[in-house]
């Protein structure tokens, strides 16, 4: 067997080293020689993520390409150097997609010049850290919304760092369905009650340390703002109570990267799951009220206290997910974040109309758009927009900028601008638009008060519902599918290769 391995090894080796940039730029060009191979790498441990490598090997095929994907062949194996090895001596494939795990991972198994894809769509302390930004080279590409600050936290080459954000896939819809659902749905695994996530959190940091005691603390003043009625719906607003907690410490000073990772436990899964739960309380209370049927789909509702009622078990990703979110009357999307989070753009795209807890990134990162493009149409960063912008919209422009510092506390400053270009450069953000999605302000609600309004207005009139949704289904298909984002992406892998083989020549 060894000497088998050897062999593949071997050839491995020998087939890349002969192979040029010039040939890479031209496979992955608008008319390449032949069908690019590309090696697709997922585990049929994590459902989200197997899902999305099947959508993208399905885009990657719409585009031409030739697809293969390594997947555990059963629940008692696991995938190997040894399968990979074997994998890329049969497949010889031209370029490797992964998502959250970089080729430095594998140690020397993948070649250092087949052109790897890594798509980050969860902030790992494996991708996270300096050594993870060192280990990425030329031939690796990194598909990050985060550019900015996983290049000047973690030390990401900016060359390697494309913009693309979550995206969605177009599933076959009936042209007209049944509402045999309930009359509310809310589809999450976000059913932790308060204290057990936050002992989670406690136990996560090393007992007797300062981490452990903010942690403690910061948390039990999330928890402590969740009951008084308040919410937190920023990294930033969980980065000031660990700020709080810090100072209560009587300590100065906390190492930036510890803080992230701090302030990481605590926005996710605790603050999280809070901020998810206040909202679906307001549309519970609403929902018995009016005498509307809730359904919540999803692992461990059965077993909270406040929503067992409602539990409904989980649902299967894909078509059963589909049909459920289409047949119920009003669906609803709960982040503390930015509105185009995945469940969002598969549930329109599967034909569901959803009402939407708003959030301040919805209408600053717009407004920023607006300004940008009015009067700063090349600046790519805060300096440069405000050294570009009119003396008379600079207090405009750093009002922008100071309400969207809380949107993201990950250790760096996160270069709002930059952030935006890439928005507006990946499909995210449309610079003619007020919002992040069209009609968002009519279906958005922050409080009890606009729940019950949305939901007497919606619940009455079908035709608005549909009309809304069709919009927002359309601006979505436009631009977020997974086809648009990986023809996006290859095209600036294409030119950036390209430059450089002009560049050797």
């Amino acid at each position: 067997i060894a000497s088998r391995l050897d062999l593949q090894r071997a050839r491995v080796t020998s087939h890349y080293a002969k192979r040029a940039d010039r040939e890479y730029a031209e496979l992955f060009g608008d008319n390449p020689p032949r069908p690019p191979r590309v090696l697709l790498m997922t585990s049929r441990f994590t459902t989200v993520l197997q899902y999305a490598a099947a959508d993208t090997a399905a885009a990657f095929e719409a585009m031409g390409y030739q697809t293969h994907t390594l997947i555990e062949p059963a629940e008692h194996l696991c995938l190997t150097n040894v399968t990979l090895t074997r994998a890329i001596d049969r497949y010889k494939p031209d370029l490797i997609f992964n998502i959250d795990h970089l080729r430095g991972e594998y140690g020397d198994t993948i070649p250092p010049t087949v052109p790897y894809i890594c798509w980050v769509q969860d902030h790992l302390p494996t991708l996270t850290a300096k050594c993870a930004g060192r280990g990425v080279n030329r031939h690796e590409f990194v598909l990050n919304m985060l550019a900015t600050l996983y290049e000047t936290q973690w030390g990401y080459p900016s060359r390697q760092l494309i913009a693309v954000p979550k995206l969605t896939r177009v599933p076959q819809r009936p042209a007209r369905w049944a509402l045999d659902g309930p009359d509310l749905l809310y589809v999450s695994n976000a059913s932790g009650e308060p204290a057990a996530l936050l002992a989670d959190a406690i136990a996560s940091v090393g007992a007797g340390t300062l981490a452990r005691r903010v942690v403690e603390d910061a948390g039990r003043r999330i928890c402590e703002a969740y009951a008084a009625g308040q919410s937190l719906p920023t990294m930033g607003d969980v980065g000031a109570l660990v700020d709080e907690a810090l100072a209560a410490s009587r300590v100065a000073h906390m190492d930036a990267a510890l803080r992230a990772r701090l302030v990481n436990l605590l926005y996710h899964p605790l603050n999280d799951a809070l901020y998810r739960q206040q909202a679906l309380g307001w549309v519970a209370d609403a929902a018995e009220a009016m005498g509307l049927t809730l359904a919540v789909f999803g692992n461990g509702w059965d077993q909270h206290a406040r929503f067992a009622r409602f539990a409904r078990g989980p649902v299967q990703y894909g078509q059963p997910l589909e049909e459920l979110t289409r047949g119920a009357n009003i669906c609803l999307q709960i982040v503390p974040s930015f509105a185009l989070h995945q469940r969002l753009l598969d549930g329109l795209a599967a034909g569901g109309f959803f009402l939407v807890r708003a959030n301040p990134a919805d209408v600053i990162f717009p407004a920023i758009a607006r300004l940008l493009v009015a009067h700063a149409p090349h600046a790519q960063t805060i300096s440069e927009a405000r050294a570009a912008v009119p003396d008379a919209q600079r207090p405009a422009l750093d009002l922008l900028i100071e309400q969207a510092e809380p949107l993201a506390d990950l250790g760096s400053r996160v270069d709002i601008v930059a952030w935006t270009r890439r928005a507006i450069e990946s499909g995210v953000l449309d610079p003619a638009m007020s919002q992040a999605l069209p009609s968002l302000a009519e279906v958005s609600f922050d409080d009890p008060a606009t729940v019950r309004e949305r939901l007497t207005r919606f619940m009455a009139d079908r035709d608005a519902r549909d009309t809304i949704a069709a919009t927002q289904r359309a601006f979505v298909e436009d631009r977020l599918t997974y086809e648009h984002g990986m023809r996006r992406a290859m095209r600036c892998i294409a030119a950036r290769i390209a430059q450089e083989a002009r560049a050797a020549a």
